[in-house]
């Protein structure tokens, strides 16, 4: 970057040499600018801007020489960004109030790409259906850093098979050009398998609400304007509630030894760490061992987001152990490796074992039940609502003062419940 004085006043000027990969499109090979001041750090910092909005130009007549749209129209949305205004196609640009039309035909007279970026003269590239799930997530990784890979596994599949089975019924189209027509013969695909009982609607609603926000979010973060052909698809769903296991099963099918003594021994205490926790099952699998305190007065666990996200920022908590939960972890006091990192994998060993050895309470029931369970214990006890869900990280109802419930006051009311 080059700057020198000029003239009388001593204002100074930007200089620069025409890089040689844009000698075909800049007749000079010198070009200077005027920076209308004789403060040398302000000069310096208008060439920096000066400098990044002539490579944008020369990049967007480049990418338009070579007819690679892709880079045409990025080129001009930094061009327009840069000249504070935001890029619109063509046809959108021509329906704007007078006044925002004027104010970019004025902008025509800084040069031809700037005219481009203020007219629109490139039109928003085509995004296949076969790239929607990759261009999402690259333009939503930062709500993805906390993830355990575990996590970013069990995200990434049910959004790419949405993506696939879309593609499977009408083929790989790019979102711009989605017809009402097609999404419809998509929902019709779903009915035809909720009919024959082959599903359930809560799969297929899956399904749309994957891709409405998939289609809905790159409209955004792109300035596309797509009008989401998804929306109002859903089906009518059957409401489903989770059972909570009755307390007398709990003592007769699932707290005998003998009862769980074919699942390997974490798999096992997994399990028995829910009853008297209430904690969700990945929240007990990826305990790490500074997480468990079984030394202190009050023995706990603590649930946090340590190389996971976790499901709400409610979820971040302090739980007293108790009972067969802390006799469980007694025996595990450095957590759980076999499992760590591997929630599905523990889900499917011990709801397979579950149902084969006839200790789900009905066909409705799983081992989450027990977290459920936990919570009817607690109410049923009498247990302030507001303490209840902190012990769940669940969120309290209404506006949130204060710290909540210490440690004493959740270990006091799990002692009335503990099995």
């Amino acid at each position: 970057m080059g700057i020198s004085r000029r003239g009388k006043k001593g204002l100074f000027q930007h200089f620069r040499r025409v890089p040689k990969r844009y000698h075909g499109l800049e007749k000079r090979t010198l070009v200077r600018t005027a920076l209308h001041t004789t403060d040398e750090n302000i000069a310096r910092s208008k060439a920096a801007e000066i400098e990044m909005l002539q490579d944008r130009q020369w990049e967007a007549l480049l990418a338009g020489k070579t007819n690679d749209a892709k880079k045409h129209l990025e080129a001009l949305q930094e061009v327009a960004r840069m000249h504070g205004i935001s890029y619109l196609p063509a046809k959108e640009v021509s329906n704007l109030p007078i006044d925002d039309l004027l104010e970019r035909v004025e902008k025509n007279q800084s040069s031809p790409v700037v005219a481009d970026a203020a007219l629109g003269v490139a039109e928003n590239t085509k995004l296949l259906l076969s790239s929607l799930f990759e261009t999402y997530s690259s333009l939503i990784a930062d709500r993805l850093e906390e993830k355990s890979q575990d996590q970013l596994r069990r995200w990434r599949a049910p959004r790419q098979k949405a993506v696939t089975n879309l593609i499977q019924v009408i083929g790989d189209v790019a979102i711009q050009d989605i017809t009402r027509d097609q999404v419809l013969q998509f929902r019709k695909w779903w009915w035809d398998r909720i009919e024959t009982g082959k599903v359930g609607a809560n799969s297929a609603n899956k399904d749309i609400t994957y891709l409405s926000t998939m289609t809905n979010t790159i409209s955004k973060m792109k300035g596309w304007n797509i009008v989401n052909p998804f929306a109002g698809l859903r089906f009518q769903e059957k409401e489903r509630r989770r059972l909570p296991f009755s307390t007398p099963w709990i003592i007769e099918h699932l707290l005998p030894q003998k009862k769980l003594s074919g699942l390997n021994e974490e798999a096992r205490d997994i399990l028995l760490v829910m009853v008297n926790t209430g904690a969700r099952p990945s929240e007990i699998i990826d305990l790490l061992p500074h997480h468990i305190h079984l030394e202190d007065n009050i023995p706990h666990i603590r649930i946090e987001p340590e190389g996971r996200m976790l499901k709400t920022k409610h979820s971040n908590r302090r739980i007293p152990l108790l009972g067969i939960s802390l006799e469980a972890l007694r025996r595990h006091p450095d957590g759980f490796p076999r499992y760590r990192g591997k929630s599905t994998t523990w889900s499917s060993t011990v709801t397979k074992y579950l149902r084969e050895n006839k200790l789900l309470e009905s066909d409705e029931h799983t081992a989450y039940s027990l977290r459920h369970s936990l919570s009817d214990r607690l109410q049923n006890a009498g247990c302030e609502d507001r303490t209840r869900k902190e012990i769940l990280g669940h969120r309290p109802e209404g506006i949130i003062y204060g710290s909540g419930s210490s440690l004493s006051v959740k270990s006091d009311w799990l002692a009335r419940v503990a099995l």
